[in-house]
């Protein structure tokens, strides 16, 4: 995902630190499962 290297690059360039980009990596991670259930369930009602 875009924000995923949006977040790496904040880190490279001491924006922020290695833990809060692990933490944000997770959190990404967590949305981007959350999203790909709702796009099923939404593409299940169509059918």
């Amino acid at each position: 995902m875009e924000i995923e290297t949006q977040i790496q690059i904040a880190m490279r360039l001491n924006f922020i630190g290695a833990d809060e980009t692990a933490t944000l990596l997770e959190k990404t991670s967590e949305i981007g499962k959350m999203l790909n259930a709702l796009k099923k369930s939404l593409s299940a009602h169509e059918e």
